[in-house]
C-alpha cells in the first residue's frame, strides 16, 4: 500500500512495441496522472528507461495526494500502459511510533495500526524496522493504536495523540517460553491469535498425541493418548512439554491446525519451525 501525499522513488512500468511486442527500450516516453478522478494533467517528473523495457518515474507528493492515482504512459512506438495506485487514507503529519520492551530494547517487526477515536474505523499501518520505529501519516487528532507481534503483550488499544509531527513510545512485555521440568522433554510452542491478528483467542481447543517411540517418558505422555494444550490467553501463548525424539500429532482446531511433527533434541522449539 502506497501511502497518501508522500512522494515516491522510482516507479516502474513496462513499455511494449506496439507492432513486434518487443520491449520499447528507447526513445521519450510521456507519463500522465489523475487524483481521485479528477484533471489528467502531465507529470512533473520524466520517465527514463531502467533497461529490458523497465521504466521508472519519479512521482512528487501532490502526484500522490489522493486515494486512487490513475497513471497512464505513452511513447510513440509503444501500446499505452495504464496504472492505478491505491493509497491509505493517511494523513498530513508524519508520526514516529518507536516499540520497545519494558528494558527499553527495541523490537523490530512489530505490526502497528492506526484506527479512529472509536477504534472501529482502519485508517493506516506499518511495521517497525530493526529500530522499532514504524512511520505513518495522520491529521491531527485523537487515534488508537493496536499493536501486535506474537511472542509480545501490549496494551491493547493504545491511545495516540496527534498534533502536527508527532512522536510517541509504546511499550510491550516479552512474553516468557519457560523450559520444561524434565530435561529430557522439548517445550513445543505457538501463538493463537483472533482472525485481524489483534488480540489472542479467548479460548483454544488443542490437542498432542505421541504416534511413536518414545510413547511414554515419566508417566507423562502414553501411546495415542490425547493431551490438551497449556494455554494463556492474556498473551496467546500455546504449548506441550513433548519427549525428545518423539513423534506427535498437534491439533488446533480454533486455526485449522493439524500436523505430525518430529520433536527435536531441545529444550523448546516454536511449533511453525517443525
Amino acid at each position: 500500500m502506497w501511502t497518501k501525499n508522500v512522494a515516491i522513488t522510482g516507479f516502474t512500468f513496462g513499455l511494449i512495441h506496439k507492432v513486434t511486442g518487443e520491449p520499447v527500450t528507447a526513445g521519450t516516453a510521456f507519463g500522465f496522472g489523475t487524483v481521485n478522478g479528477g484533471v489528467q494533467t502531465a507529470l512533473t517528473n520524466s520517465p527514463v528507461h531502467e533497461g529490458n523495457g523497465q521504466w521508472s518515474v519519479n512521482l512528487t507528493a501532490a502526484e500522490m495526494n489522493g486515494e486512487v492515482i490513475g497513471l497512464a504512459f505513452t511513447h510513440s512506438s509503444a501500446i499505452p500502459c495504464y496504472c492505478n495506485i491505491r493509497t491509505d487514507s493517511g494523513g498530513a503529519n508524519l508520526v514516529t511510533i518507536t516499540i520497545t520492551d519494558d528494558v527499553d530494547v527495541p523490537i523490530p517487526d512489530v505490526d502497528v495500526y492506526a484506527y479512529d477515536s472509536s477504534n472501529t474505523v482502519f485508517i493506516t499501518s506499518d511495521k517497525t524496522n530493526s529500530s522499532g520505529i514504524a512511520t505513518i501519516f495522520l491529521d491531527n487528532g485523537l487515534y488508537k493504536c493496536r499493536i501486535k507481534k506474537a511472542g509480545v503483550v501490549f496494551t491493547n488499544p493504545e491511545t495516540l495523540t496527534v498534533s502536527g509531527d508527532t512522536i510517541d513510545t509504546f511499550v510491550g512485555s516479552n512474553v516468557s517460553i519457560g523450559v520444561p521440568d524434565d530435561s529430557d522433554s522439548c517445550r513445543v510452542y505457538t501463538y493463537c491469535y483472533d482472525m485481524d491478528g489483534g488480540d489472542p483467542l479467548i479460548r483454544v481447543t488443542a490437542y498432542a498425541s505421541i504416534h511413536n517411540d518414545p510413547y511414554y517418558q515419566d508417566g507423562k505422555y502414553h501411546f495415542s493418548g490425547k493431551v490438551i494444550g497449556t494455554y494463556n490467553a492474556a498473551s496467546g501463548l500455546l504449548y506441550w512439554d513433548i519427549a525428545q525424539g518423539a513423534t506427535a500429532r498437534v491439533e488446533i482446531s480454533e486455526i485449522g491446525y493439524k500436523k505430525t511433527v518430529s520433536i527435536p533434541a531441545q529444550s523448546s522449539v516454536l511449533l511453525s519451525g517443525l
